[in-house]
C-alpha cells in the first residue's frame, strides 16, 4: 500500500531447485501499470506512482523463468494499492475592482485541480461580504447588484473554493470592491406650460441620501435654454434647487420658500424639449450627459402639463426619468375611483389562525388560497352573486386583496360598503378602519366571536372613512371575518372600497413631489429598430418577410418580460403581451414580427395582432406598473420606403430616426455620415532613380461630403496630394527592396470616418542595359534585358555623333527581355542603332 506520488521497490526472489541451480530471468506479466519496470536479472520492482494511479487496486504479475530454455517457470500475482493524496485546489487571483452606486458586479471565479478523477469544486464567499452579494457555487460567478445608496464604501471580500476530496481542502482569493457615489442629481420637476408668465421652471434633485453633488461649472442645456451653475454651488442629499425663467415671476408665482439657482438664457420648449445636465470636457475631452429627459406635450407624456397648470413630476428619482413611465402631472385628481370591487380578487386562509403581521401590507400571502367575492358559505340569496365557496368550522377567517394608487389626493375621502356574515374587522395597510358587528373593546383574535348573529348577509354602507391609511402605491386591505358561535353555519365576504372627491397639488417647486412612490426597476429596455416594409430582409418560420420591431436590452442583467406589452396605439397598450417566461439576456435583441398573424406566435418566432403601417404610424413599449398599465418606450414616424429602418434618435422628442441599413438581432447603424470606400490598389514596381506615379480613387455614399487623402504607412519620400489622392515617389539608390504602403481616404461628416487599402511597392535593381545584335539577309536584331514595367526606344542613325537619332519603335517590358527587329536599307552603306531606356 503506497501513497500517489510515492516510489515502491520490491525485491522478487526466486529459487531454481536443480542441483546446480539455472540461472532465472524475471519478467513482469499483461496488465502491469505503466512505468512500472522489473529488472530481469536482480528481480528489483520500481514503480513511481502518479495523481493518474490512485485511488486503486493493481494486480501485478511477475514470472522467474530458467534460463536454459526449458521454458520452465513460475508466476506470483500481489496487489498494490495507491492511495489517494488530496491535493488543494488553486484558484486563480482576483483584482480589485472599483464600481459605482447601482451597477451590478458580475465575474467568473475560475479554480484548478490537480486531482484526478476529478473532484467537485465549491465555491462560497467568506464571512463580511456586502449584504446582497453571491457566488454561485458551481460555476464561481459572482454577483452584486451595488445598493443604489451605498454611497462610498470599501468592501474587503474572499472568495473560498473547496474540493471534495479527503480533508475537503480550500484555497481562497482576497479582493477589494470599492463603490463611489454615482451622480445622482436629477431632473426632478418641469414646468413648461406655466398659467403665469415667465414662471416656467426646472426643479433638480439630489436624489442621494448620502452625497452632497458640487454642481460647479455643470450647465442645464435644452434646445434654446442654457444655465452654467456658478462655482461652489453644492447640492446637499435631498436638496431641491430651481432653475427659471424669470426670478421676479417665479417668486411672484411660487413666494420666498423654493431655493433658485439663478435664471437660464433662451427659452424651455413649450411643445416639448430635450433637457440636459452635462459636464463639460476638459482636456480635449468630449462633454459628459449626466441626466436627460425628453418630454413632449402629447401622450404618452402626461398631457395635464400642457397646458393645465399642473408641472411634470417625477415619480421615482432612483429609476430612469428619460421614459414616460415615470412622470406624472394633474391639475385635479384623475385617478381610479373603485378601489376595490365587490366583485374582486381576494387572498383567503381558513386552515386556523395566522400571526399578528398577516395585516401588514410586507405580509406574504401567495401560498393563500385565491378566488373573487361573494366568498361564502351561505344557501340563500345573496346581495352580489356567489363566486367561490369556502369551507365551515373555524371561528375566524382572514382575507387580503390589494389596488394601487398613483397618488393620495387631498380632500378626499373612502366610502366602504359591506357584505358580512357574521361580523369583520377591516385594516388598510395596517391600520384598523371599521369594526362592523365586533365589539369595540373587544381584544380581536383568532377565537373572538361577532357581537350578534347575521341571519342572511345586507348590503351594508357606504360608511364614510378617513384616506389617512392610504399610501401612494401598492395598498393592501385585510379582513377578518368573525363567526357568531362556534356552531355557525354560514360565512360571507363581500367589500366595495370607494375613493370621493379629492384634489393633487400640481406642482411643487422646491417640495418634494405628489406622486412619489417606488417603481419597481425599470430595465435599460428600448424599442431598437421598426421595420414597416420588409421586402428583401428577414424572414419569419413561415418563410414570409413581414414588417417587424426589434428591443434591445441595453442592461447588464437579463430582462424577463413578464406584464410587458406592445401596441400600436395609446389606446391598446397592451395589444400584444409577451409570453410568459420570455426573456432577453443582458445586451440582447428580440425581433417580434408585427404582421397581424397572432396564430403563428410560437418557439419560432412571436407575431402581434396588429400589423405596422408603412404610411406612418406609433409603437409603444409599456409594461403594469403601481398605478397601471405604463408607456416605457415609443416611436412615433412618418411614411417608411421599402426596406427602411426607423430608429431612435437622440433629439428627437419623438425618438426617430432612419438607419443605414436593417440589422435585426444587432446594433443599430444609423443613418448620418457613413463611411467612404477606397478603391483596391494594385501592387507597383519602380527601379532605384525611376517614379511611381498613380491616383488614389475614393468614393463617399453622402452627398456634399468632402474627401481627404493621406498615408497611415510607406517609405520614406512617399508623398499623397489630400486633395487629389495622387501619389508620388521617387526612390533612391539605396531604397531597393519590397515596402508595405496603406493608404487612408477619409470624409468630414459627424463622426469623421475612413477607409484604407494596401499595396506593395517593389524597387527592383534595373539589369545593366547590354544590346546583342544578329544580323540576317533581312536585318538586324536586337536583344536586351528588362526590368517588367519599364518603357525601350529603339532609334537609329547613319553617322556616330550625329544629333538627330530617329526613333523606330517604342516597347514596354512585360517580363525580363525584349528584342525588336529592324529592316536593313540596302542604299545605305553604314547605319548606327542604340536603344534607349525611358523614364
Amino acid at each position: 500500500v503506497i501513497d500517489e506520488g510515492d516510489t515502491l521497490r520490491v525485491q522478487v526472489v526466486a529459487v531454481d531447485p536443480d542441483t546446480p541451480p539455472v540461472a532465472l530471468r524475471y519478467a513482469l506479466g499483461a496488465g502491469a501499470p505503466a512505468g512500472m519496470t522489473l529488472d530481469p536479472a536482480t528481480g528489483v520492482l520500481e514503480w513511481t506512482t502518479t495523481e493518474d494511479d490512485g485511488p486503486e487496486t493493481h494486480v501485478v504479475s511477475v514470472t522467474a523463468v530458467q534460463n536454459d530454455g526449458s521454458g520452465l517457470s513460475d508466476t506470483r500475482s500481489f496487489g498494490v494499492t495507491v492511495r489517494e493524496v488530496n491535493q488543494a485546489p488553486v484558484l486563480a487571483a482576483l483584482p480589485d475592482r472599483e464600481v459605482r452606486e447601482g451597477d451590478v458586479v458580475r465575474f467568473g471565479a475560475t479554480a484548478t485541480d490537480a486531482d484526478r478523477p476529478a473532484q467537485t469544486l465549491t465555491f462560497t464567499l467568506a464571512a463580511g461580504a456586502p449584504a446582497g452579494a453571491s457566488i454561485d457555487p458551481n460555476t464561481g460567478e459572482f454577483l452584486w447588484a451595488v445598493p443604489p445608496q451605498a454611497g462610498a464604501t470599501t468592501n474587503d471580500l474572499e472568495v473560498v473554493v473547496t474540493d471534495s476530496g479527503p480533508g475537503n481542502l480550500t484555497d481562497s482569493a482576497p479582493f477589494r470592491l470599492v463603490t463611489r457615489p454615482r451622480f445622482r442629481v436629477v431632473i426632478n420637476e418641469i414646468m413648461y406650460r406655466p398659467s403665469a408668465a415667465n414662471g416656467g421652471y426646472v426643479e433638480l434633485l439630489n436624489a442621494s441620501t448620502t452625497t452632497p453633488w458640487d454642481l460647479s461649472g455643470i450647465r442645464l442645456d435644452g434646445r434654446d435654454l442654457e444655465y452654467v451653475f456658478p462655482a461652489g454651488r453644492v447640492l446637499a442629499p435631498g436638496e431641491l434647487v430651481c432653475v427659471v425663467a424669470d426670478v421676479g415671476a417665479f417668486r411672484a408665482a411660487h413666494g420666498p420658500a423654493p431655493a433658485v439657482a439663478g435664471a437660464w438664457t433662451g427659452s424651455l420648449g413649450a411643445g416639448g424639449d430635450v433637457l440636459r445636465l452635462v459636464r463639460p470636457g476638459t482636456g480635449g475631452a468630449p462633454d459628459e450627459i449626466l441626466d436627460q429627459v425628453r418630454y413632449e406635450s402629447v401622450a404618452p407624456w402626461p398631457v395635464a402639463a400642457a397646458g393645465g397648470g399642473a408641472a411634470l413630476q417625477l415619480v421615482d428619482a432612483l429609476e430612469d426619468n428619460d421614459t414616460p413611465a415615470n412622470w406624472s402631472a394633474a391639475a385635479s385628481y384623475d385617478g381610479p375611483r373603485e378601489l376595490v370591487s365587490m366583485t374582486g380578487t381576494w387572498r383567503y386562509y381558513q386552515e386556523g389562525p395566522v400571526g399578528a403581521d398577516w395585516r401588514s401590507p410586507a405580509f406574504d400571502d401567495a401560498s393563500w388560497s385565491q378566488g373573487a367575492a361573494l366568498l361564502y358559505v351561505e344557501n340563500s340569496d345573496l346581495p352580489a352573486p356567489k363566486n367561490t365557496a369556502l369551507q365551515i368550522g373555524q371561528p375566524t377567517y382572514y382575507f387580503r386583496t390589494r389596488f394601487t394608487l398613483p397618488t393620495v389626493p387631498g380632500n378626499a375621502t373612502l366610502q366602504l360598503s359591506t357584505i358580512i356574515d357574521d361580523g369583520a374587522v377591516f385594516h388598510l395597510n395596517g391600520r384598523e378602519i371599521l369594526r362592523q358587528n365586533v365589539a369595540t373593546d373587544a381584544e380581536v383574535n383568532f377565537n373572538t366571536f361577532a357581537s350578534s348573529v347575521v341571519d342572511n348577509a345586507l348590503l351594508v354602507g357606504p360608511v364614510t372613512l378617513p384616506t389617512a391609511a392610504l399610501v401612494a402605491g401598492e395598498n393592501v386591505l385585510a379582513v377578518e371575518v368573525h363567526q357568531v358561535n362556534a356552531g355557525s353555519s354560514d360565512i360571507v365576504l363581500g367589500a366595495e372600497l370607494r375613493l370621493e372627491g379629492g384634489t393633487v397639488v400640481a406642482f411643487t417647486p422646491g417640495a418634494p413631489n405628489t406622486g412619489v412612490r417606488d417603481l419597481p426597476d425599470l430595465p435599460d429596455l428600448v424599442l431598437n429598430e421598426v421595420h414597416p416594409m420588409n421586402t428583401a430582409g428577414i424572414t419569419d418560420a413561415a418563410g414570409e418577410r413581414e414588417p417587424w420591431i426589434e428591443l434591445h436590452n441595453r442592461g447588464p442583467l437579463p430582462v424577463v418580460l413578464d406584464g410587458w406589452s406592445l401596441g400600436n396605439s395609446l389606446a391598446e397598450p397592451t395589444a400584444f403581451a409577451f409570453p410568459a417566461d420570455t426573456v432577453i439576456p443582458a445586451g440582447g435583441f428580440l425581433v417580434v414580427f408585427a404582421d397581424g398573424e397572432p396564430s403563428e406566435s410560437g418557439p419560432d418566432g412571436l407575431h402581434t395582432p396588429f400589423r405596422l403601417d408603412a404610411a406612418g404610424g406609433l409603437v409603444v413599449l409599456a409594461r403594469d406598473q403601481p398605478g397601471g398599465v405604463a408607456v416605457v418606450d415609443y416611436l412615433r414616424y412618418g411614411a417608411a420606403s421599402a426596406d427602411q429602418s426607423l430608429v431612435p434618435a437622440g433629439d428627437d422628442p419623438a425618438r426617430v430616426g432612419l438607419d443605414a441599413e436593417p440589422t435585426p438581432g444587432a446594433a443599430n447603424r444609423p443613418a448620418g455620415n457613413r463611411a467612404p470606400t477606397l478603391a483596391p490598389v494594385a501592387d507597383q514596381t519602380v527601379a532605384p532613380g525611376g517614379t511611381l506615379d498613380l491616383v488614389l480613387s475614393g468614393a463617399d455614399p453622402d452627398p456634399g461630403q468632402t474627401l481627404s487623402y493621406s498615408l497611415s504607412s510607406g517609405p520614406d519620400g512617399m508623398t499623397v496630394d489630400p486633395s487629389t489622392g495622387r501619389v508620388l515617389w521617387t526612390p533612391g539608390p539605396g531604397q531597393v527592396g519590397r515596402f508595405d504602403v496603406r493608404a487612408v481616404v477619409s470624409d468630414d461628416g459627424t463622426p469623421v470616418l475612413s477607409a484604407s487599402a494596401g499595396f506593395a511597392v517593389t524597387v527592383a535593381a534595373v539589369p545593366p542595359l547590354v544590346v546583342v545584335p544578329e544580323v540576317t539577309a533581312e536585318g538586324i536584331t536586337l536583344a536586351w534585358p528588362t526590368l517588367a514595367g519599364r518603357r525601350y526606344r529603339v532609334e537609329v542613325a547613319t553617322e556616330l555623333g550625329a544629333s538627330g537619332w530617329e526613333p523606330v519603335v517604342e516597347l514596354t517590358a512585360d517580363g525580363a527581355g525584349l528584342s525588336a527587329d529592324v529592316a536593313l536599307d540596302p542604299g545605305v552603306d553604314v547605319r548606327l542603332y542604340r536603344v534607349v531606356e525611358l523614364p
